[in-house]
């Protein structure tokens, strides 16, 4: 008897498993919204949990940095409701899953899988409901909802209205002094986000479109409207009167758009919407975070607007390396002039190079050997080449 009982326990376990598995969807049935909703949530939540604790360190590594520029955590997938134009910011590891209305994918580089198809998609594609969209090694993502729309995050995600629309939306109020249509706004934004324009290609489009140019603006008025639009202010009556003479006496508006655009006001509008005006597209967000974590750890300030851009469009590029970067701020003027101790200086290196606080016996092991003559340039190497440092920078997309 009790022998037909453990059978029937044992096939009514099976069973259950099979009823679980079988509730999902196709080749990924954890992504379905019975799932993300329902009683298997909390198990795959613990699930998650436990692998997290497997490396805890890590985890609060990229909890720190992330959390300095504003992103949140998700675990298990976390319900997310999209309004019309925002976007959702995904970083290395975190996923997205579309349950309702409408949304597209876009990404500069690396790669995003559809995990419920085993297939790359193309940046711009418009997601399909109900399946996960997961972001690959050395890629930022950003969802953006073409309606209202709800959907799944788990890992690491910022959910923000589109500050690309609102700079596109700036532009027609100042430059065409009337409000958005919809196909209108749509188009340029994604102009702007596929990187196919810049920031500048979109203003000038705008300062010389027939639509203005149908309004016939006095050279004072066309001089105001470009304060308003590339300085973000009104004119004051010495240099509007200065660029109106220039206008008078033959200079063409073409040229005195090109002396606004290569402002340094025009550039800190840019960055204020999260672009880099030469180049159009956001910043990455691991790139972000890394330059953002220099400045912090390194400096012990907050980012200035020039030089943080700067340090990103480096990186960005490929033409700065995550250590270059490092050895600069660790070794500049700024950080010397602080005189730190070797205790400080340690302690320094593994929150900006390591993310993390020292552990007592390493302290010591490499104050020790600063004090024994070491150079700081040699600890800063040692740093540099670890297993951690490159585990960074693998995750935040930055090459080391």
């Amino acid at each position: 008897m009790k022998k037909t009982i453990s059978i029937i326990l044992v096939l009514t376990v099976l069973f259950g498993m099979v009823v679980v598995f079988a509730a999902g969807t196709q080749s990924d049935p954890l992504i379905t919204q019975l799932f993300a909703e329902g009683e298997h949530r909390i198990s795959l939540q613990r699930f998650i949990e436990e692998e997290i604790a497997k490396d805890t360190t890590l985890a609060h590594r990229i909890d720190t940095v992330s959390n300095q520029v504003g992103f949140n955590f998700a675990r298990g997938f976390a319900k997310q409701t999209l309004g019309y134009h925002s976007t959702v910011t995904l970083i290395p590891g975190s996923s997205f899953t579309l349950s309702s209305g409408s949304a597209t994918v876009v990404f500069s580089r690396g790669s995003v899988i559809n995990v419920s198809t085993g297939n790359e998609v193309r940046s711009g594609a418009e997601l399909t409901k109900n399946q996960r969209y997961f972001c690959a090694e050395n890629t930022t993502a950003a969802i953006i909802a073409s309606s209202t729309s709800t959907g799944y995050i788990d890992g690491y995600y910022k959910n923000e209205p589109s500050q690309i629309t609102r700079f596109v939306e700036r532009l027609y109020t100042e430059v065409l002094n009337r409000t958005y249509d919809e196909h209108g706004l749509q188009g340029w934004v994604n102009a702007i986000v596929s990187g196919a324009l810049t920031g500048a290609d979109v203003a000038r489009s705008f300062v010389f479109c027939t639509e203005l140019i149908n309004r016939n603006l006095s050279n004072t008025a066309f001089v105001e409207m470009l304060y308003k639009t590339m300085l973000g202010r009104n004119a004051e009556p010495s240099g509007r009167d200065s660029w109106v003479g220039a206008l008078n006496s033959g200079a063409t508006r073409e040229w005195l758009f090109n002396c606004f655009v290569v402002s340094g006001e025009f550039n800190d509008i840019c960055i204020s919407y999260g672009l880099i005006k030469n180049y159009g597209t956001p910043i990455p967000v691991g790139t972000q975070i890394f330059v953002t974590r220099l400045y912090t750890e390194c400096l012990n300030r907050n980012p200035d607007l020039a030089g943080s851009v700067s340090w990103m469009r480096g990186i960005q590029s490929g033409a700065v390396a995550g250590a270059q970067a490092a050895r600069s701020f660790v070794f500049c003027t700024e950080l010397i002039n602080r005189n730190l101790s070797n205790t400080a200086f340690v302690d320094m290196l593994y929150r900006t190079m390591l993310g993390r606080v020292a552990e007592p016996d390493g302290r010591n092991s490499w104050v020790g050997a600063l004090n024994s003559g070491a150079t700081r340039e040699w600890v800063f190497n040692c740093f540099v080449v670890s297993e951690e440092f490159s585990e960074i920078c693998r995750v935040l997309g930055v090459r080391r």
